[in-house]
């Protein structure tokens, strides 16, 4: 599964490569998540992403990292982003794709059991596993309007730990955000996030105020997380 990040915006890039120097000449973000800090298997995330826009052949580059650790799981990913910006006079309409590894492993704590052990559906402790991973998308930029559909762990990549066999899960995600200039110095941006895996969906909506273009504000809310 993938991490649902409560900051989704500073995060695009993980779940949408289209959005890969949309926004920004250059982008840098890291994001580390601790949750329910001292419970045993609690889950903790790192997403760290950079992209770049190359104006001379309308299109953005980048690179990123993902760390996901719940109960006895732990995945690394790495993922090469591509996208070629279409310009559409005062919008662009970009396609994105992204390529890399994803790694799974199990703690070596995880299972205690009898020696030898005689279940073959028991993964041995501290094995790992790699597959190709890939991610596509189409996002819209416009000053007002940003949109984006996106597909994550298109190939559904399988890990083989012993006799057992684990998939990882297409998530498909939207999102929208309108940005509104009350002056100069003061913007209102709501934004809302839906990522599903066809059995559940999660949704997550932020309204943000920004003064000065440098200061932000704000409340966010999520269903079903």
């Amino acid at each position: 599964q993938e991490p649902a990040i409560t900051q989704f915006w500073n995060t695009y890039a993980s779940t949408n490569p289209a959005t890969t120097g949309l926004f920004y000449k250059h982008a840098a973000n890291a994001h580390y998540r601790n949750q329910w800090d001292g419970v045993n298997g609690a889950p903790n995330s790192l997403n760290v992403n950079y992209g770049m826009r190359l104006e001379k052949i309308k299109s953005g580059i980048g690179v990123v990292y993902r760390h996901d650790a719940i109960g006895f799981n732990r995945q690394h990913k790495f993922l090469a982003n591509y996208a070629y910006h279409l310009k559409l006079k005062e919008t662009v309409l970009s396609f994105g794709v992204a390529g890399g590894v994803e790694l799974l492993s199990i703690k070596k704590s995880a299972f205690i059991t009898p020696t030898p052990v005689n279940d073959p559906s028991i993964p041995t402790p501290g094995g790992r596993d790699a597959a190709f991973t890939s991610n596509v998308g189409i996002a819209f930029h416009s000053k007002v309007v940003n949109a984006g559909i996106s597909c994550t762990q298109l190939t559904a990549p399988k890990f083989l730990l012993n006799t057992s066999t684990y998939s990882a899960t297409r998530h498909y995600w939207m999102f929208l955000e309108y940005h509104h200039e009350f002056t100069d110095n003061l913007s209102i941006q709501p934004r809302i996030q839906i990522v599903t895996d066809n059995v559940k969906s999660t949704y997550m909506a932020s309204l943000m105020a920004v003064l000065y273009q440098k200061l932000w504000f704000g409340v966010n809310y999520s269903v079903d997380n």
